[in-house]
């Protein structure tokens, strides 16, 4: 926080800051297990009324139901054909990472774009 009084905050920047740490805070899920999936749900929750950030939540949400649906296809493919869905596991897993970081980069800039691959289950 700046202690110049004549400093003001840009409510829309500040915003942005938010939206871009919702989708950040995925990544926690690599340091504690479900965290990554609590973290953005707790974000929308608390600042669900304003329209951008209910926007990116519901962004982040279809991209996780996404993610688990694939996930656990994949999984159950593998014990059909393990050398065909373990690299395929490994390529949804790099893909969710390279996705997260563009939609982060997308939200500071004040942009909110779908996941690609995301099953738009809210709207």
């Amino acid at each position: 926080m700046n202690s110049d009084p004549s400093y003001q905050s840009n409510p829309l920047e500040d915003t942005a800051t938010y939206t871009m740490l919702m989708h950040l805070s995925q990544f926690a899920a690599y340091i504690v297990p479900f965290i990554g999936w609590c973290a953005p749900i707790i974000m929308w929750a608390i600042k669900r009324e304003q329209a951008i950030v209910d926007q990116h939540g519901k962004i982040i949400f279809n991209w996780m139901l996404s993610a688990i649906i694939y996930s656990v296809g994949l999984l159950v493919l593998t014990m059909l054909v393990p050398f065909l869905t373990i690299p395929l596991l490994v390529l949804l897993a790099l893909a969710s990472i390279v996705f997260i970081i563009l939609a982060a980069v997308n939200a500071k800039n004040g942009q909110a774009n779908q996941y690609p691959l995301a099953i738009p289950f809210f709207k």
